[in-house]
């Protein structure tokens, strides 16, 4: 019993000599904390020093570590934290180096992304270069200092790319190869959409029936805008000449214009002296040039009525309280959209309600307000191109004219010198005879 009562305290002692050897090893306190290299865990696990896991770590909480290996997952419903003393984020990596994305199980694969701590993103797939895709919303940056962006990607087609190359050129809807900026499509007809009605035009005319999609009505609206726009501009666009495609090979050539007709046509239309109502973004210059409503009377092919803007049908300062603004109300209706300038922004809204000199808009604005005008959606434009053909033909039709009458001119002038040789010929011999 001595012996074994000896060999009891000889073991105690062992283990407690052990222990206040390591008296850091691992410590656990009364409230249920466990501490690893630490005498004072403030958590469940609080662990001074590094962690290599070869499974899995799974927690309901945050996790903070200054190095963590694991060749499993980390499964948190909390914070994760690596490198930092607070895990703000739910990845919160602070921590020189970077973080580095391996999908294999090769170190030099060039499948992997690498968030460097320069600042640095980079992806290496096949082509090298970095790719952002949310729902097919595309953004790639390639290698050679490309940047495309591709929004609006319907079932992974994409469309509509902005590209910045490397070479300084800007390609919108296109890759740039003919200028500083190339423009590919149109504002009021997607690129997908003109594709779809060019083969519908060629149903109407073969025998080849194509798959449309199901929201495609597959009709040709005869009442189509006459111009697709590519460019929009408020105000002047500076350039040092305009040139415009005029390739026969892309044009089916219906006959030379009626001169004579275009000579009539011209006469018609008036040049008008006018100032722009809003004087504040345009100044009070005059100009000299044609209508569109006037023009459209003699000349329709050279004016579109399709574009939606705003006029200057109000242009006043007024004030708004609780949406209601007063002022004159003429031109307007419920339904329609104002534009409202406020001193910090503009915005356009919807008119509610009108009572006499009074209305009421959509906006929780107050104060002081300038009440530019309405929105129209039949906004007038001249295709200033036509009336210069115009121009041009009926000047021909005058050229042809004005040599019409220089060979009758011609024609009188030797007629009449014919004459008076005669008559000088009559006076001689008449003085002959005396």
């Amino acid at each position: 019993m001595k012996i074994i009562q000896k060999l009891s305290y000889l073991l105690l002692l062992v283990f407690t000599c052990q222990v206040m050897a390591q008296e850091d090893a691992l410590t656990i306190l009364p409230n249920g904390n466990v501490g690893l290299g630490t005498e004072k865990p403030t958590q469940k696990l609080d662990v001074h020093g590094n962690v290599n896991v070869t499974g899995n770590i799974n927690t309901q909480g945050n996790v903070q570590a200054k190095e963590v290996s694991v060749t499993g997952t980390i499964t948190t419903q909390g914070n994760v934290g690596i490198g930092g003393d607070t895990a703000q984020k739910p990845l919160d990596i602070s921590k020189e180096g970077g973080i580095r994305i391996n999908r294999t199980e090769s170190a030099s694969s060039d499948n992997e992304i690498l968030f460097a701590d320069n600042g640095q993103i980079r992806s290496l797939d096949d082509n090298h270069r970095i790719i952002f895709d949310r729902e097919n919303n595309i953004m790639e940056m390639r290698e050679h200092g490309d940047i495309v962006f591709s929004p609006g990607a319907e079932k992974g087609i994409r469309t509509q790319k902005v590209t910045f190359q490397s070479d300084g050129l800007v390609g919108i809807g296109t890759s740039a190869y003919n200028a500083k900026l190339e423009i590919a499509g149109s504002g009021k007809i997607p690129a997908k959409l003109k594709k779809l009605r060019h083969l519908k035009r060629l149903n109407q005319n073969s025998e080849i029936n194509y798959n449309f999609p199901s929201d495609y009505s597959g009709t040709i609206d005869p009442n189509e805008p006459k111009y697709y726009y590519s460019i929009f501009a408020t105000n002047h666009i500076a350039a040092e000449g305009f040139t415009t495609f005029s390739d026969a090979r892309i044009k089916n050539i219906l006959g030379r214009s009626d001169a004579v007709k275009d000579l009539e046509t011209l006469s018609k239309i008036e040049i008008t002296d006018y100032m722009l109502i809003d004087s504040i973004s345009n100044g009070n210059q005059t100009h000299k040039k044609v209508i569109a409503q006037q023009v459209k009377e003699v000349y329709p092919q050279a004016v579109s009525s399709d574009l939606t803007d705003v006029i200057p049908n109000i242009y006043t300062l007024s004030a708004i309280k609780d949406g209601w603004i007063q002022i004159t109300t003429k031109e307007l209706v419920v339904g329609d959209k104002l534009k409202l300038i406020f001193s910090e922004d503009e915005t356009l809204v919807d008119v509610l309600e009108i009572q006499g000199d009074a209305l009421k808009v959509a906006s929780d604005q107050e104060g002081p307000v300038f009440v530019y005008g309405k929105q129209v959606s039949d906004f007038h434009t001249v295709d200033y191109e036509a009336i210069a053909m115009l121009n041009v033909s009926a000047t021909q039709e005058l050229l042809k004219r004005i040599e019409t009458l220089s060979r009758k001119q011609k024609q009188l002038e030797d007629h009449l010198s014919a004459s008076v040789s005669r008559i000088e010929k009559l006076e001689t011999l008449f003085n002959n005879l005396k």
